[in-house]
C-alpha cells in the first residue's frame, strides 16, 4: 500500500468519502487516480485525497454525481503542485465551500 501509485475505481458507485479516507491513509504515495462515475464521492473524500496525496500528477473525478465546490477544487490545486491532469466533466457544482456562498 505505502508504494501503491495507480488505483483506478473508475465506475466504482459504492465508493465513499470513508473509503477515500482509508485509502488516503494507506496509500500517501498516489500519482495517479482514476474515480470516474464514483457517484457516492464528495467534497469531504476529494479534499481528503488532494491533502493526503501531495503527489498526485493524475485525478478523473469525472462524472461523479456527488455535490463538489469550486473551494475543492481550489484545494486540490493548492495541494498537488505536480498536478497535470484534472478531468471534472459531468460534476455538479455548488460554490464556495460545501455549497455556501
Amino acid at each position: 500500500g505505502k508504494h501503491l501509485r495507480l488505483v483506478s475505481l473508475r465506475r466504482c458507485g459504492g465508493i465513499t468519502d470513508a473509503a477515500l479516507v482509508a485509502l488516503t491513509a494507506g496509500c500517501p504515495k498516489l500519482q495517479h487516480v482514476d474515480l470516474h462515475q464514483c457517484g457516492s464521492i464528495t467534497d469531504m473524500g476529494v479534499r481528503a485525497l488532494a491533502m493526503g496525496n501531495p503527489e498526485l500528477v493524475h485525478l478523473d473525478i469525472g462524472s461523479c454525481e456527488g455535490v463538489l465546490s469550486n473551494d475543492t477544487v481550489t484545494l486540490v490545486a493548492e495541494s498537488c503542485p505536480n498536478l497535470q491532469y484534472l478531468s471534472l466533466d459531468l460534476c455538479y457544482w455548488l460554490p464556495g465551500e460545501g455549497g455556501e456562498g
